[in-house]
């Protein structure tokens, strides 16, 4: 079997079949059989442990990367319009969370020198958005037309105002502040004349209704940090006349509502956005890149003769894997050591085999009329005899 086995590795398949050597055609397809096997069940062992690996690099990556709050949110401003400065206030935070804060659990103990105030616990338990997260917020006025609201009580032009902004957190503390002047836009009338004109058959049919509005949005606050200890959760508007005109002169604003905008680049608006498809491409990517990495490696490896060949790094891994699931971790051994011992052992079992067949004639043959030839048959007495000769 080792002579036939010399022979498979010194001889081509192709040239066994056109020689007919069945038995190294059989004896190669074997171990080529064996090695595709042994290969094919390492590589799935090791590509079934990247993916695993994969999937917690991404689940690890979005934690990471994709922020948890909302990218987007959209809150009503009410203005309170008795006050000679209209001012509106709106809580971008949920109910449950706001039922919290009020509970009697988020407040401090009253002291003689402090009343009872929401805890600093309280409000990082209570957020909007991670910490750390950069956002922006706009206001944005339904206010009437120019033509409509550019001159005020007692003909005061007031197509121009100031619009102060605040973030603040559940307790009222101040986070940040903004302001920026309002200006109304004006319009020709013969241009808003040509617009009714062309607008007029969908006014008539109560497909569109007829206004005089137009949207003032300003952008308050440009990439805000989200404080840590004391998390943003309210925007407070006022809205007050330019110097020299009295509030009378302000326009009428009809609506108003505030847009919190979480900044992110476009890599995590589409995992954001498309959360289930992300996931899965990801995965695929980063597990195609462990594979390509593990086999990169594995060639390198077998390029600087770490392992004879691939199948026995392939044995090698498949025996490890088996002694460590056995729990045989103090047997470990290397392949090559294995080799060795196969090889003393049979060394011993032809030598014992050589001192019990001498029959005491000289050659160690252990037989006085035949031998064994190359390929393991017997010779008779006169053709030994003729080679000895």
């Amino acid at each position: 079997m080792h002579r036939a086995g010399h022979r498979a590795s010194e001889t081509s398949l192709w040239i066994a079949v056109l020689e007919g050597k069945w038995d190294v055609v059989q004896n190669k397809v074997l171990r080529g059989a064996t090695t595709a096997a042994v290969y094919a069940a390492t590589a799935s062992i090791i590509s079934t442990f990247l993916l695993f690996v994969a999937f917690f690099l991404v689940v690890a990556f979005r934690f990471i990367v994709v922020p948890t709050g909302p990218s987007s949110t959209h809150q009503e401003l009410i203005f309170d319009v008795t006050s000679s400065a209209p001012v509106a206030s709106a809580s971008f935070l949920s109910e449950e969370k706001r039922a919290y804060l009020r509970s009697p659990a988020a407040f401090t103990k009253p002291t003689a020198d402090a009343p009872a105030t929401i805890s600093d616990k309280a409000l990082r338990r209570a957020r909007v958005l991670d910490p750390g997260t950069r956002f922006d917020v706009t206001a944005t006025l339904v206010v009437p037309d120019a033509a409509a609201a550019a001159t005020g009580a007692g003909g005061v032009d007031g197509g121009m105002f100031q619009v102060y902004a605040s973030l603040t957190n559940e307790r009222g503390d101040a986070i940040a502040n903004a302001t920026r002047p309002a200006t109304l836009k004006r319009v020709n009338p013969e241009v808003r004349l040509l617009r009714f004109v062309t607008r007029w058959p969908l006014y008539a049919l109560g497909l569109m209704e007829e206004t005089q509005t137009q949207w003032i949005r300003l952008p308050m606050f440009r990439g805000v940090s989200e404080d840590k200890s004391s998390p943003f959760t309210s925007v407070v508007v006022v809205v007050k006349p330019r110097a020299g005109v009295p509030a009378s002169a302000l326009p009428i604003i009809y609506a108003a509502h505030a847009d919190v905008h979480v900044e992110m680049n476009a890599l995590t608006r589409a995992i954001r956005s498309y959360p289930a498809s992300s996931f899965v491409l990801m995965s695929i990517a980063v597990w195609g890149y462990l594979c390509a990495t593990a086999t990169a490696l594995f060639g390198v490896v077998v390029l600087f003769g770490a392992v004879r060949a691939p199948s026995s790094f392939a044995s090698e891994v498949i025996n490890r894997s088996k002694q460590i699931v056995s729990g045989g971790l103090g047997g470990l051994s290397t392949s090559s050591d294995d080799e060795d011992r196969g090889g003393s052992s049979r060394n011993s079992e032809e030598g014992r085999r050589g001192s019990v067949g001498d029959d005491g004639d000289g050659d160690g043959d252990g037989a006085g009329d035949e031998t064994s030839g190359d390929d393991g048959g017997i010779a008779p007495d006169g053709l030994r005899r003729r080679v000895v000769a």
